[in-house]
C-alpha cells in the first residue's frame, strides 16, 4: 500500500458538488494501454490501464471483466496450465482518502485469485504480503511458490503450496539451504534450483535438481557465469526437455547475454551479445530451430532513445535479428515499456500485451503483426486537435498508430487518408487558416490542407535517422499561415514557409524546447527548464526564469498575455509548486505548494480571460487563489497528460485532453481547471 500526499491547504468543495461539475466524457479511439496477458482455455485475458479485458473468440473482440475494478491497473495474470477456470491476477487499485484540508490517494496493490473463470474472487491466503504472483508448477499444478514479505522481519521469503494454494509452507531456509533460490519447475516433481556464489571472476549461478518436490537436490550440475546476483532467468526449451535458455538480461548499460545449459552435461552455450537487454526467450513456434526473444535497448547516440522489440536468432546465426512490425524507434523512456510477454496460444499463434495498441496477433512468428483491438477504448494519445469551427470534429494522434479522426465529438474514429502519419508526437492548426494542419510523426513532418481528412509527408533537410528523439514540439510562431518553431533532436529550428525549409533558430541546439504556447504577436516557451518568450520567431528570446530546478507546463490567457500560470519542482527540496504570473512573467506568485507530481500539458480556458487552465496531477476548480480539488467519480491510476487542446467555438468553451489512457472531451463553461495522472471524468 503507498499512499500519497496531494494537496495541503487547499478549500474544498462537497463531493456532490464537485461531481456535478466535472462534465469530462471519454471518447477515445478503439485500442488498449495494455501490460499483461494470459491464455485461459479459449479465453485471452488481457491487463490494462483500465481493468482486466477478456476475449473468447481469439482476440477478434473483447469485453471489460465487470468483476473487478474497472479504474484500477492490471499488472499480471497466471493461469493453472490445468485448469482453465483457476486464475491469479495483481493490480493497482486507486482510492481517494482522508479528509480537508488534506487529500490523499491509495494505492493498494490487490493479489486475487479465481476458481470460477473470473465470476468471483478472493485474496491470496498468504503467511503475508503477496510481492509476486505464484509460479504454477506445468504440470502438477497443485505445486505453487511465492514470494511474501514476513510482517515480523520485514525481509522477503518463499513460501510452497502442494495443495493448490490452500495451504502455504514458509521456507525460512529456502529449499534446505539459505542460498537456494527455486529457478523454474520442470516436469513432474522436477525442479531447479539456483545458487549464486561470489568468485574474484564475477558471480556464478549454481543449478541444482530436485525430483521429489524439493525434498532433496543434488549437487550442482552446471553453472552460468552472470552479472549481479539474482538476475539470471531460466525459461524451458520444449523441444530438448535436458535443456534449458537462460539470460543475464535484468541489469541495464550492460551486453545482454543469454544462451542454453544442460542440465545432465552441465554445458553451457552462450549466444551473440546485444546491446540491451534479453528476456522471455523461447523457441519460435513456426520456425523449428529458432529462437525468439524480447529486447529492450538503446542508442549510442541518443541518450533518451530506447527502443523495444522482438528478435530472433537462427541455427547458426551469427547475430540477433529484428522481427518485423514491432521496433518502435527512438521514443520511449525505461519506465513505460513497450509490450509485456510473448504469449503462445497453440499452433504457431503469437499474442503481445502492447502498453500502445493493447493486443497484437502473428501467425507466422513474428514476421507480422495484426491488431486486435474492437472493444478496447483507453488508446494511449500524444497530440488532439479541435475543429475551431465545428466542436464534433476532433483529430487525435495515437502512440504507434496512424492519425485518427471523428466527426461525431469523438463516438466513432477513423483513420485519415493519404500519407498517414505514424506515431504522431504534435499537432498545430494554422491561425489563419483553419483547414491548414501541420504535424510531427516519428519519421518526420507532415502537412494537411483539409482539415486533417487527408496528409501529406514533407521532406526536409532536418529528418533524422530513426535512431534519434526525431520531429517533437511544433507550434505556429505568427499570427500567419508561414511561421513555424519545432523542436528536432535536441534543437530548436524555424521555418518561414510553412514548413518546406528549415534553419536553426537563435537558441542553437543546446537549448529544448519542451513546449510553446501562442498568443497573438508572441510566443511562450519552456525550454530547458526555464521559462521565455519570443516576439520574433525564435531570432531573439526574453528569458522569463524557472523554479530553479525543473519547470513542467505553462499557461498563457490568450487575450491578456500578461497572465500565466506555471509549474515545477524547486531544488533541492524538490517541492512541486503551482505559480502565477500578472506582468506577463516578469515576477511570480507562489499560490501552493501541491506536493504532486507534475504533467506534461498546460492550457487556459478559451472563453474566459479571468479563468485559468493547466494540466498536471488533479482536476482543480475556482479561481486562482481558490483552487479546489474536483474529485472524479471514477479514477484512473496513470491517466498522464499527453496533449491538450483548447477552443471557444460560439461562445461555449471545449477542452480535448489526450492522455496515456484515452482521450476526454469537456463542453462547458469552465473555470480554472488543474487535472491530473487520476483522471478526469
Amino acid at each position: 500500500m503507498g499512499r500519497f500526499h496531494l494537496l495541503s491547504g487547499v478549500l474544498l468543495l462537497s463531493f456532490a458538488a464537485a461531481t456535478q461539475a466535472s462534465v469530462w466524457s471519454y471518447r477515445s479511439p478503439q485500442g488498449a494501454n495494455a501490460r499483461s496477458i494470459a491464455q485461459a482455455g479459449n479465453r485471452l485475458l488481457l491487463g490494462t490501464l483500465q481493468g482486466f479485458h477478456v476475449s473468447d473468440d481469439n482476440g477478434a473482440s473483447w469485453s471489460r471483466l465487470a468483476s473487478l475494478p474497472r479504474w484500477s491497473y492490471g499488472h499480471a495474470s497466471v493461469v493453472d496450465p490445468n485448469d482453465a477456470q483457476h486464475w491469479y491476477v495483481r493490480y493497482v487499485e486507486f482510492a481517494p482518502q482522508g479528509d480537508a484540508p488534506f487529500l490523499y490517494l491509495d494505492q493498494v496493490e490487490r493479489f486475487r485469485e479465481t476458481r470460477d473463470g473470473g465470476l468471483t474472487w478472493q485474496a491470496l491466503a498468504l503467511p503475508g504480503d503477496a510481492l509476486t504472483l505464484p509460479i504454477v508448477h506445468p504440470v502438477a499444478s497443485s505445486t505453487l511458490q511465492v514470494w511474501y514479505r514476513d510482517a515480523l522481519t520485514g525481509s522477503s521469503t518463499m513460501a510452497l503450496s502442494f495443495d493448490g494454494g490452500l495451504n502455504w509452507t514458509p521456507q525460512s531456509r529456502v529449499l534446505n539451504d539459505p542460498g537456494v533460490r527455486l529457478g523454474v519447475a520442470l516436469s513432474g516433481r522436477h525442479f531447479v534450483g539456483l545458487r549464486y556464489d561470489n568468485t574474484p571472476e564475477g558471480v556464478d549461478a549454481k543449478l541444482y535438481l530436485s525430483a521429489d518436490d524439493l525434498a532433496s537436490w543434488s549437487s550442482a550440475v552446471a553453472t552460468v557465469r552472470v552479472s549481479y546476483t539474482d538476475v539470471l532467468q531460466l525459461f524451458r526449451r520444449n523441444s530438448t526437455a535436458q535443456q534449458l535458455f537462460w539470460a543475464d538480461a535484468t541489469t541495464w548499460g550492460l551486453p545482454g547475454r543469454s544462451g542454453t545449459v544442460d542440465l545432465v552435461t552441465g554445458a553451457v552455450a552462450t549466444f551473440p551479445e546485444t546491446p540491451g537487454l534479453l528476456t522471455r526467450l523461447r523457441e519460435d513456434p513456426a520456425n523449428p530451430g529458432t529462437v525468439l526473444a524480447q529486447h529492450l535497448g538503446g542508442y549510442s547516440n541518443c541518450n533518451y532513445c530506447l527502443h523495444e522489440d522482438v528478435v530472433s536468432l537462427a541455427p547458426g546465426a551469427g547475430q540477433w535479428q529484428p522481427r518485423g512490425g514491432i521496433r518502435i524507434g527512438a521514443k520511449r523512456s525505461s519506465d513505460d515499456p513497450f509490450f509485456s510477454g510473448l504469449l503462445d496460444a497453440g499452433n504457431g499463434t503469437l499474442w503481445l500485451a502492447d502498453s500502445s495498441i493493447g493486443a497484437q496477433r502473428s501467425t507466422d512468428g513474428g514476421a507480422t503483426w495484426t491488431a486486435h483491438t474492437a472493444g478496447l477504448r483507453e488508446a494511449v494519445i500524444n497530440a488532439v486537435a479541435v475543429d475551431p469551427r465545428n466542436a464534433d470534429r476532433l483529430l487525435a494522434g495515437r502512440d504507434m498508430q496512424s492519425l485518427q479522426r471523428s466527426d461525431d465529438g469523438g463516438v466513432s474514429w477513423s483513420e485519415v487518408s493519404g500519407q498517414r502519419p505514424q506515431d504522431v508526437r504534435s499537432l498545430a492548426r494554422s491561425p489563419v487558416d483553419p483547414d491548414h494542419l501541420v504535424a510531427t510523426a516519428a519519421d518526420g513532418f507532415y502537412r494537411s490542407r483539409d482539415a486533417g481528412l487527408t496528409w501529406q509527408r514533407v521532406p526536409t533537410a532536418i529528418d533524422t535517422p530513426a535512431d534519434t528523439r526525431g520531429w517533437r514540439e511544433l507550434v505556429w510562431c505568427a499570427n500567419n499561415d508561414t511561421h513555424l518553431l519545432a523542436l528536432v533532436g535536441d534543437g530548436v529550428y524555424r521555418s518561414l514557409d510553412g514548413g518546406s525549409t528549415w534553419t536553426a533558430s537563435a537558441s542553437g541546439t543546446s537549448l529544448r524546447l519542451e513546449s510553446a504556447r501562442r498568443v497573438p504577436g508572441r510566443v511562450y516557451l519552456l525550454r530547458s527548464n526555464t521559462y521565455a518568450v519570443t516576439a520574433d520567431c525564435g531570432v531573439t528570446y526574453t528569458e522569463l526564469g524557472g523554479f530553479g530546478g525543473q519547470s513542467r507546463t505553462l499557461a498563457v490567457d490568450p487575450n491578456d498575455d500578461r497572465h500565466l500560470v506555471a509549474t515545477g519542482v524547486t531544488i533541492p527540496n524538490e517541492i512541486p509548486s503551482l505559480r502565477i504570473s500578472n506582468d506577463g512573467g516578469a515576477s511570480w506568485i507562489t499560490v501552493m505548494n501541491p506536493g504532486m507530481y507534475s504533467g506534461r500539458n498546460g492550457w487556459v480556458d478559451a472563453c474566459d480571460r479571468e479563468r485559468y487552465t493547466t494540466y498536471d496531477l488533479r482536476v482543480l476548480r475556482g479561481t486562482v487563489p481558490e483552487l479546489i480539488p474536483e474529485l472524479p467519480a471514477r479514477l484512473s491510476g496513470t491517466a498522464r497528460a499527453n496533449a491538450v487542446d483548447s477552443q471557444c467555438i460560439g461562445g461555449e468553451s471545449v477542452s480535448v485532453v489526450g492522455t496515456s489512457s484515452g482521450l476526454w472531451l469537456r463542453r462547458a463553461a469552465a473555470d480554472l481547471l488543474f487535472a491530473d495522472a487520476f483522471g478526469i471524468d
